[in-house]
């Protein structure tokens, strides 16, 4: 005889019960798209500063890990929302090792901006802990705003209230004088000095300093001289002061990358400027022998002397204007970081530079870099070209293709920030939210990663 055993009967769920289990699926749902912040690969990347520290090369990087919360499709269209989480990353340059991070919380409550380096400080602004540095080898606070600003203590209870948005225009940091430049209530600017921790008024007009590093691609340099120019259609030549030097040397979609370093832009300036006045100083002295002949008369009209005067005297008219424009681009790139008149070719050297160009038409092309020699106004070489597997010419064109779903099988990449490096011999490149490092000698590929 079979048993029939008793089965609890159905009851409905109460509704504190269903709220219960609405939240707890809810809350799965959140997990299941959650990005380690310490771990997880970063979404974007908001600035990188290649940081000196104890004869050690590093590579400091403000990046973004998009935490998404809600995810809806319908009609070819997928809505995501959710927000930024920010992390301070370092990085090795000998070997592309991490060597520290630290999340500093959501972006939208807790905003800071990373101002720049000195000696055994990276400097930051956060609405949490004011003007501050970070220690680079652990990321810990070293110096707060009561330290820092010791000897204007009015000055911290006078800093300016603003919105996240505004702080890269209140609190910056000028990478040639090396001073953070701190903004009060009242809208007056002080620079302060980030070795004897005093800070000073600003007194004449203020202008923002803005090295434009977004900008370091460029097909045309006009100066300083020779002007260059990628001559084509798809497949482009260089052309030098408008001439066709070497036809056999194309490159299907060359830019010339531009250093905006504005240190190194600087002091390439400053080169420039010394060899102009040198180049005056010899002209000047042709000059004076010539009009010593026939007496202080100067060489006869309609003989080769005459013309060699009247040729000394057009070269040192352009010498003279070219020597203005750079020391107004000198004075330029001093206060402002950046100089619209003048560009300086990313180059280890006085004679040679870089362009990036594409392996090939296809949407997942991959990146190419050559390094080209310049003898004068007459010859171009090749010295190495190396091809980044992995890494797209056009990463926004690349998304439509599988090998992208392969690099970026998930997260919600923006690729809008790049950024071209060198250091000790090292052509560092930030591109498509990897870190890539070339030997600027050989071209050879020491390493590559995602952030």
């Amino acid at each position: 005889m079979k048993k029939r055993i008793p089965t609890e009967r159905f009851r409905p769920l109460t509704v504190a019960r269903r709220l219960i289990i609405l939240l707890f699926l809810v809350i799965s749902g959140f997990s299941c798209m959650y990005k380690s912040v310490m771990e997880g690969e970063a979404d974007d990347i908001k600035k990188a500063r290649i940081y000196n520290y104890q004869d050690n090369n590093y590579l400091v990087t403000i990046e973004y890990v998009y935490q998404v919360m809600s995810k809806e499709s319908g009609r070819g269209y997928t809505m995501i929302t959710g927000h930024n989480d920010p992390r301070i990353s370092v990085y090795d340059l000998d070997s592309g090792i991490l060597i520290a991070r630290k999340k500093t919380g959501r972006i939208d409550r807790y905003p800071f901006e990373f101002l720049g380096c000195t000696e055994g400080n990276l400097w930051f602004y956060s609405f949490e802990n004011g003007i501050h540095t970070l220690n680079p080898a652990n990321l810990e606070i070293k110096l707060t705003q009561d330290q820092i600003l010791k000897n204007n203590p009015e000055l911290g209870e006078r800093l300016a209230t603003c919105e996240p948005y505004q702080l890269p225009q209140y609190f910056q940091f000028n990478e040639i004088t090396r001073h953070v430049v701190l903004t009060d209530q009242q809208g007056y600017r002080y620079f302060l000095d980030t070795e004897i921790l005093a800070a000073k008024k600003i007194d004449e007009e203020y202008r923002s300093f803005d090295p434009r590093r977004n900008r370091q691609l460029e097909t045309y340099i006009s100066s300083p001289p020779p002007v260059l120019a990628m001559n084509g259609d798809l497949r482009k030549q260089i052309m030098v002061d408008n001439r066709e030097v070497n036809s056999s040397l194309t490159f299907l979609e060359g830019q010339f990358i531009v250093d905006r370093n504005p240190v190194r832009t600087y002091e390439g300036i400053n080169d420039h400027l010394s060899a102009e006045m040198e180049k005056i100083e010899a002209l000047n002295n042709q000059l004076l022998r010539l009009n010593d002949l026939n007496g202080g008369r100067g060489p006869a009209y309609r003989t080769p002397e005459r013309d060699t005067l009247n040729r000394l005297h057009s070269q040192r008219r352009n010498s003279e204007n070219l020597i203005r424009e750079l020391e107004e681009g000198h004075t330029t790139v001093a206060r402002e970081g950046y100089s619209h008149r003048f560009s300086h070719l990313l180059s280890p050297d006085t004679s040679s530079f870089f362009v990036l160009h594409s392996s090939g038409r296809t949407k997942d092309a991959n990146m190419m870099i050559s390094r080209i020699k310049r003898k004068g106004s007459t010859a171009l070489t090749e010295l190495w070209t190396t091809e980044i597997p992995g890494i797209f010419h056009n990463p926004d064109a690349a998304r439509e293709t599988n090998s992208f779903k392969v690099v970026f099988s998930k997260g919600s990449p923006d690729f809008s920030y790049s950024q071209f490096e060198m250091e000790d011999n090292k052509l560092i490149i930030i591109w498509m939210l990897h870190i890539i490092c070339i030997d600027m000698e050989t071209g050879t590929l020491l390493w590559k990663f995602r952030v």
